[in-house]
C-alpha cells in the first residue's frame, strides 16, 4: 500500500546516503540485494524531456508513446518473435481470439479493472471502436476504423466480436487499437485526461513521486505495478518488475558507463551510433544489441511537403534528387562510413521489407533517389522558393544534417530551403497535421505493422473533417492503389499494388523519403527484457525481469 511504498522509499534514501558516506560498510551489499529482490526497480535513461502526456490521443514524443505502452492495452498486441518477424499475443484479451467469418471473437477477463476501481467490460471496447472510427482518442488514423464493422452485441459482457467489412491480408492489424475507459471524469480526448489518465495496463503513473527527486537526487517519472493487473487469470503474478523510473540523460558516454555500472541506470534508450559504438568499446560488460537484419525497422524519416505550396511534382522530384542521403548519414549519423547502421530510403517503404520494390541495378539500391544531374535538369528555367524547412532541434547532429541537406539542395537546384527550428514536437505536429502551417518539415512515421499500408499516412488527420491527407496531396490514382492493397488477400497481388504505389509516389513525391535511423539502446546484464521491440521497448514490460546482482 501507500505506506509501504513510503517506507521503501525512505529505506532507499538511507541506503543511498550510507553508500555515499561509507561504501565499505559491512552488510551494505547484502541489504541492497534484499531490497532489490523485494521490490525490483527498472531505472531507464531517455533522451529528451520526460513525458507530460500519457494518453494515446495526446502522446507525441517517443517517451510519451513508450509510457502509453505501460499504461494502456489493446485486445491483442504485436511482438517480435524468435525468427525475427512479429506475431500476435493477447493483450487485454484472455487469449488469442477465435476465428469467426470476417472477424474474431475475443474473451475478456472477468476481473479486469480500471485504475479508478471500475470494472472493465464490453462497453469500453464499444466506445473505443467508436472513437477509432471518428479518428479521436485512441491515437490511430480513422482509416483503421473504416475497416471494421460496429461491435456486435453479445450475451456476455465479457465477450466481444470484431468483424472486418471485407477481407484484409492481416486481419488482426486493425484490432490492436488501445482500449479506453467509458465515461471517465475527464473525457479521454482532453488534455486533463492525458495528464492524469485512467488506465488498465501493467503499470500506473505515480503522480505523488513523479517529477521529484528520488533518493539519488535526480528528477524522474515513476510508474508502479498495477495491483489489479496481476489478479487476472492470464496475468497472474505480473508484472515481475514493481517500478519503472524514467530519467533524462545528457548523452555523455563516460557518464552513461558510470551510471550503468553503478546501477543508477539499468537501461538507456535513444543512443546515437557513435554513443553505441563507444559504449561497446568502453564497457564490454554491458549489452549493446545491434539491429537484426531479419527485422524491418518500421520507422521512416522524410520531408513532409505541403503540396499546396510546392504544387509542381517536378520541383518535388528535383529536391529529392538533390539530396545525398548516404553522404548525410555517413557524416552526421553513422559512427563510420563502414557501419551497417541506418539506411537511405529508396521510396516510401522500409528498406529490405517485402513492400519495398527492389532496385533492378543492385549497385544503385543504396542511392536510388539521389541523382544530382537530374535535379539540375528538372530545375532548368524554373524558379522557386525560398521555402521554410521546419524541424524540432533534438540534437546538434540533426541541426548540422539539415543545414547540410539545405546546402546540397541549393547547390544542385538553386532552391533555397531555410532550416526553421520550432519550439516542440507538439508545435510541429500541429503545424504539419492540423493547421498545415508549413512548407516542408522533417518528420517521421511509424508503420504499426508489417502490412506497411500507407492509407493511415495519407488518410484524414485526427480531429478534423478534412478528407485529404496531411500533405494536401490530391490524386485520382493513389486512392485506387491503396484500395487495391486493402482489397486483396493474395500476397503476390498485395505486393504488386505496393510496388506500383512506390513507383507512383517516387514520381509524384508528395513527401520526400530520406532515411531510417536504427533505434539503439544498452542495458546491464541483470536486465532480462522479453521480446524486445526497439521502437516500442515497453510493449512487453510486464514480462521483463531484473536478476539480483
Amino acid at each position: 500500500d501507500k505506506k509501504d511504498l513510503q517506507r521503501l522509499q525512505r529505506a532507499r534514501e538511507l541506503l543511498y546516503d550510507a553508500e555515499q558516506t561509507w561504501p565499505q560498510l559491512p552488510e551494505l551489499r547484502t541489504f541492497k540485494s534484499e531490497l532489490g529482490l523485494e521490490y525490483p526497480i527498472l531505472r531507464v535513461g531517455v533522451r529528451g524531456p520526460l513525458p507530460k502526456y500519457f494518453s494515446p490521443a495526446w502522446a507525441c514524443t517517443d517517451n510519451e508513446r513508450r509510457s502509453v505502452e505501460m499504461l494502456f492495452e489493446g485486445l491483442v498486441k504485436r511482438i517480435p518473435d524468435e525468427a525475427g518477424g512479429f506475431r500476435y499475443r493477447p493483450g487485454l484479451a484472455e487469449s488469442l481470439p477465435k476465428v469467426v467469418p470476417l472477424g474474431r471473437l475475443f474473451d475478456l477477463p472477468r476481473n479486469a479493472f480500471w485504475s479508478d476501481g471500475r470494472r472493465l467490460n464490453f462497453t469500453d471496447i464499444d466506445i473505443s471502436l467508436t472513437l477509432l472510427k471518428s479518428g479521436k482518442g485512441v491515437g490511430c488514423s480513422r482509416v483503421w476504423g473504416d475497416l471494421l464493422a460496429e461491435v456486435e452485441p453479445m450475451k456476455s459482457p465479457y465477450q466481444v466480436t470484431l468483424r472486418l467489412k471485407q477481407g484484409f491480408l492481416d486481419a488482426l492489424a486493425p484490432m490492436t487499437f488501445k482500449i479506453l475507459p467509458r465515461n471517465p471524469r475527464a473525457p479521454v480526448t482532453t488534455e486533463e485526461f492525458a495528464r492524469a489518465p485512467v488506465t488498465s495496463g501493467p503499470f500506473l503513473l505515480e503522480p505523488y513521486r513523479s517529477r521529484r527527486s528520488d533518493e539519488t537526487k535526480r528528477e524522474c517519472l515513476v510508474f508502479v505495478a498495477n495491483p489489479y493487473y496481476g489478479q487476472r487469470r492470464s496475468k497472474r503474478g505480473l508484472p515481475h518488475i514493481q517500478e519503472v523510473r524514467l530519467y533524462t540523460y545528457a548523452g555523455d558516454v563516460n557518464g552513461l558507463v558510470a551510471d550503468l555500472r553503478a546501477g543508477r541506470l539499468d537501461l538507456v534508450l535513444d543512443l546515437t551510433a557513435k554513443e553505441a559504438e563507444e559504449l561497446k568499446k568502453q564497457a564490454p560488460d554491458l549489452v549493446v544489441p545491434m539491429p537484426s537484419p531479419a527485422v524491418s525497422n518500421r520507422r521512416i524519416y522524410f520531408l513532409a511537403v505541403n503540396t499546396r505550396k510546392l504544387d509542381d511534382a517536378k520541383l518535388r522530384q528535383a529536391l529529392s534528387c538533390a539530396i545525398d542521403r548516404e553522404g548525410l548519414l555517413n557524416e552526421h549519423f553513422r559512427a563510420s562510413a563502414k557501419t551497417p547502421l541506418h539506411k537511405a530510403l529508396g521510396g516510401p517503404f522500409p528498406v529490405g521489407s517485402w513492400a519495398c520494390k527492389p532496385e533492378n541495378d543492385a549497385s544503385k539500391a543504396r542511392q536510388a533517389l539521389f541523382d544530382p544531374e537530374r535535379a539540375k535538369l528538372l530545375m532548368q528555367n524554373v524558379k522557386a522558393g525560398p521555402f521554410r524547412l521546419k524541424y524540432v532541434p533534438e540534437n546538434p547532429d540533426l541541426d548540422d544534417a539539415l543545414k547540410h541537406l539545405c546546402a546540397q539542395v541549393k547547390e544542385r537546384t538553386g532552391v533555397v530551403l531555410e532550416p526553421t527550428p520550432v519550439s516542440s514536437p507538439y508545435q510541429l505536429r500541429e503545424d504539419v497535421e492540423w493547421t498545415k502551417n508549413y512548407d516542408l518539415a522533417y518528420y517521421h512515421y511509424d508503420f504499426p505493422d508489417e502490412m506497411f499500408w500507407l492509407a493511415p499516412l495519407f488518410g484524414s488527420p485526427p480531429e478534423t473533417e478534412d478528407t485529404n491527407n496531411i500533405f494536401k496531396f490530391h490524386s485520382s490514382v493513389l486512392p485506387n492503389l491503396l484500395m487495391g492493397t486493402k482489397g486483396h488477400r493474395s500476397f503476390p497481388e498485395v505486393r504488386s499494388y505496393q510496388w506500383e504505389t512506390q513507383d507512383y509516389l517516387n514520381r509524384e513525391m508528395p513527401f520526400i523519403p530520406l532515411w531510417q535511423l536504427d533505434p539503439l539502446l544498452a542495458y546491464r546484464r541483470d536486465v532480462q527484457p522479453a521480446a524486445l521491440d526497439p521502437l516500442l521497448p515497453f510493449s512487453t514490460i510486464e514480462e521483463w525481469r531484473l536478476q539480483p546482482q
